[in-house]
């Protein structure tokens, strides 16, 4: 069923998503998979995030590897959807935070140079004022 509780820290009511994840396993290539896989990414992804996108909040590296398989399975299953932009977006900074939270140097400097590069192409192509600005920040913070 629909699972709708108040959430106190956003202060709202927040659903779930238990019927996107349903529809999933009974239709993996249905009609709505790509907007159902693209709900579930994009709540994972904002539950992780602080106020602002370089502040990182117990930052756990497995679970962004995790995040970083499913953001990356979306694209190559769904290049056409009209939400690719925004789950490069995510991807570019699961990179950058992973790169700032891994304690392997060789694994740090990868997951810096793709998150400079995804980051870089949501500077280029992204429509979304909001990704510009934080992908420009996340560059910055790069950069020092």
């Amino acid at each position: 069923g629909l699972e709708v509780a108040w959430a106190p820290r956003a202060d709202r009511y927040e659903y779930d998503l238990g019927a996107f994840a349903e529809y999933l396993r009974r239709a993996p290539r249905g009609r709505w998979a790509g907007e159902a896989r693209f709900q579930l990414i994009a709540r994972r992804f904002h539950a992780t995030l602080g106020p602002d996108p370089a502040t990182l909040v117990g930052t756990d590296v497995s679970a962004l590897l995790g995040a970083l398989a499913e953001e990356e399975r979306f694209l190559a299953e769904h290049p056409a959807h009209e939400r690719t932009g925004t789950v490069r977006f995510f991807l570019a900074v699961d990179h950058y935070r992973i790169a700032r939270n891994t304690l392997d140097p060789a694994r740090a400097r990868e997951h810096e140079r793709r998150a400079r590069q995804a980051l870089q192409q949501t500077v280029e192509r992204s429509s979304e004022a909001f990704e510009v600005r934080a992908a420009q920040t996340l560059l910055e913070t790069l950069a020092r």
